[in-house]
């Protein structure tokens, strides 16, 4: 079998910041330096963050006015040269169906394949098949679940769940030489994953996935070689207006500015085979490849992360770490919303409380507890 090089790109934001700057700047000021280094491809994968919308209003509770990404700015895709772009995000609903609709005819007018997100569950969970010298690669996407989740009457994001995953990779599998799988998961600041999200990574691996293109934690998270998988558990962001939105957390800001693009080789006889490549923006919102100190600080990073899955202590850090992100941000959201809402801050509170958290926090509270307990035993026994 021929071989194709696969390239993914986690979190693209083209609205807030980023949007007047490629107003005002261009298309190559803010991804031209990237682009001139990009090794020859067959496929370009992107996750898009935020969907297009002229004339819309924002409609779910975390939107906000500035994550509009206007028409023109399909230029960029084509800049790029994107081939699947994920559409199937927590943002996907943020301007209401009419944007979906949109941004799905807009993408496939112009060539690019939309995936994981449609106008009913049905649709949403469509595979996106290209043949390239021969070669069959089928393209799924799935998103974490909330509001704006796809349903059988109603349009959004396919549905992260276990079941309906493994039932469409079934479908394609031997349809196609290639599984790729989009999934828009994770805790957003966490640099590990859950150990839940790990079990489900080596379930579809055993199923039949070939790769793991993962991307909403807005940081780097680790790369598995599983079986003869390969899990990329967040590439982070590639571009993304970190103030943008109602509220804005002031932590992690240099970890969510970088990113990998991932060169990924299927050759069809050997599991799949990949390098990286750091990238960085600047407050300018320019685009940089990381060179010297800053690629190899980057390179290095991503290694350690790797290590933590490898050897299995990763879910110690994802609690000790990853939920401890979650309780400052959530502090600081509920803190800035209160002053922002007043009265209508406890309406808006009981609607968007994230109750799945409460089972989080509770397993960080004992990890938490178990590492105190660990430390002082041993503190015991040395006599101190």
């Amino acid at each position: 079998m021929k071989s194709l090089i696969l390239l993914g790109v986690g979190d693209t934001m083209l609205g807030g910041r980023v949007n007047e700057v490629i107003i005002n700047k261009g298309e190559e000021f803010v991804f031209g330096k990237v682009k001139e280094i990009l090794p020859e491809h067959d496929i370009f994968f992107l996750n898009l963050e935020m969907p297009f919308s002229e004339g819309s209003s924002p409609v779910l509770s975390h939107a906000h006015e500035s994550f509009i990404v206007p028409f023109s700015h399909i230029k960029v895709l084509k800049y790029l040269g994107v081939h699947v772009a994920n559409i199937g995000t927590n943002h996907l609903m943020d301007f209401g169906e009419k944007a979906l609709l949109d941004t799905i005819e807009l993408l496939s007018n112009e060539g690019i394949h939309p995936v994981g997100g449609g106008k009913n569950e049905s649709e949403a969970r469509k595979p996106v098949v290209l043949e390239i010298k021969g070669i069959r690669i089928g393209f799924l996407g799935y998103c974490k679940i909330g509001e704006y989740t796809a349903k059988d009457d109603k349009g959004g994001s396919a549905p992260l769940q276990k079941e309906s995953i493994m039932e469409d990779v079934e479908k394609i599998k031997n349809e196609v030489d290639y599984v790729i799988l989009s999934l828009h998961w994770g805790t957003e600041l966490s640099e590990y994953p859950s150990p839940e999200q790990v079990a489900l990574a080596h379930s579809l691996i055993d199923a039949g996935v070939d790769v793991i293109l993962g991307h909403h934690p807005h940081v780097l998270q680790g790369i598995e070689r599983y079986n003869s998988g390969l899990i990329f558990y967040s590439l982070g962001n590639f571009i993304f207006d970190n103030k943008a939105g109602k509220v804005f957390y002031e932590g992690m800001l240099q970890e969510r500015s970088q990113s990998v693009i991932a060169v990924v080789y299927l050759n069809g006889v050997a599991p799949p085979n990949y390098d990286l490549i750091p990238v960085y923006f600047e407050d300018s919102f320019r685009l940089i490849p990381a060179e010297g100190k800053r690629k190899e600080e980057i390179l290095k990073h991503v290694e350690e992360l790797s290590m933590a899955i490898e050897e299995g202590y990763y879910h110690q850090r994802f609690f000790e770490k990853g939920v401890e992100s979650i309780i400052k941000r959530e502090i600081k959201t509920y803190i800035e919303r209160m002053k922002q809402e007043k009265i209508r801050f406890l309406i808006w509170a009981f609607k968007n409380f994230k109750w799945r958290y409460i089972k989080t926090i509770i397993k960080y509270m004992k990890s938490r507890f178990i590492s105190m307990w660990i430390r002082d035993n041993r503190r015991f026994k040395n006599g101190k």
